[in-house]
């Protein structure tokens, strides 16, 4: 067979509507790095003694799952899938925009009380291993990272079955990028008073804490089958010039502050006068202040901010962090 590059991977997902079932992808990201399966075969091995010093008699696998990371730049529509699909609660409406064919779609982290996650296929159209399937696939976190210097870019980790062979159909898109200039935060003591935050680049990072220990398989079967999201967790970077100390006096006086991120594309149009819009809200966060003091460099200050359970002003449910986005997909479902 001939060589391969690994751009020469396609690598796209589908939501399936139960564990077990797999489906074909329904988005295929435009990635930006190389995708790695991340395989796991745990064996255990037969160290009997028959009167020899051999250490080993062989092996059996015990276990087998797979952590696929993905890295890729930001699409609306397909991002909208995955905010859906780590979502703890979702609705859609529609926008005021006159055309009828824009939507609104809230997703909400961090209000569960039970465990139902939701499932994913990743999928590999791949002419050297052939076309595989991730299926089972949990959400174990994510990371956006924004600069003035490249395009919205995000990383995702996943926990899945092992791969399995498929057969997949590329449809590709034209995407809806989006920028440093489309960007824009604000930070306030509450959602209410939220204002206009200058930095210079940052990034939003999620964590799930999927379980792929034991306690994620089943006698029965070597496929990993019990993996859920046990810790959700938020956490956002923020990189600034150092203006005053007012952010340092905040870390020491351990005071609550809400964080507003705001990405969206004004020179581009959807429906008939709507624009590409992502925005995340966190009600409730900590930050931690570390100022940076190079010689021949104007001075810095990085932001660590950690989301908490909080309410909004505006809402009477509580919530880890939501996200609100707008594009042409009228709802994501099973």
């Amino acid at each position: 067979m001939a060589n391969t590059l690994g751009r020469q991977q396609v690598v796209g997902f589908g939501k399936q509507s139960s564990r077990g079932t797999g489906v074909t992808a329904a988005y295929w990201f435009r990635r930006n790095g190389e995708f790695t399966p991340n395989e796991n075969v745990e064996y255990v091995v037969d160290d009997s003694a028959i009167g020899n010093n051999s250490m080993s008699r062989g092996s059996d696998p015990a276990r087998q799952w797979a952590e696929p990371t993905i890295p890729f730049f930001v699409d609306l529509a397909s991002w909208g899938a995955i905010e859906f699909n780590n979502a703890d609660s979702y609705a859609v409406a529609g926008n005021a925009d006159a055309s009828g064919n824009v939507y609104d779609h809230t997703s909400k982290v961090g209000t569960a009380t039970s465990i139902a996650d939701k499932l994913l296929s990743i999928n590999v159209d791949d002419a050297t291993r052939g076309d595989l399937d991730y299926d089972d696939a949990i959400l174990n976190g994510y990371k956006l990272d924004f600069n003035m210097s490249t395009k919205l870019t995000g990383t995702l980790d996943f926990v899945s079955k092992y791969s399995a062979s498929g057969s997949q159909t590329v449809a590709l898109v034209t995407p809806n990028y989006f920028m440093g200039r489309h960007i824009t935060v604000k930070i306030g003591t509450a959602v209410s008073t939220l204002a206009a935050f200058s930095c210079k680049s940052g990034s939003i990072e999620i964590s799930n804490g999927v379980n792929n220990d034991e306690s994620a398989f089943n006698l029965g079967t070597v496929d990993i089958a019990d993996h859920h999201k046990t810790e959700r967790t938020a956490t956002i970077t923020l990189n600034k010039f150092l203006a005053d100390n007012t952010y340092m006096a905040y870390f020491k006086a351990g005071t609550e502050l809400a964080v507003e991120i705001t990405i969206e594309d004004t020179a581009t149009t959807i429906g008939t006068a709507a624009n590409p819009l992502i925005k995340y809200t966190f009600p409730v966060c900590t930050v931690q202040s570390v100022p940076s003091n190079g010689l021949s460099d104007i001075r810095g200050e990085d932001l660590t901010l950690t989301a908490h359970y909080g309410l909004d002003d505006d809402e009477s449910a509580s919530y880890l962090y939501k996200s609100f986005i707008t594009n042409l997909v009228d709802i994501y479902s099973a």
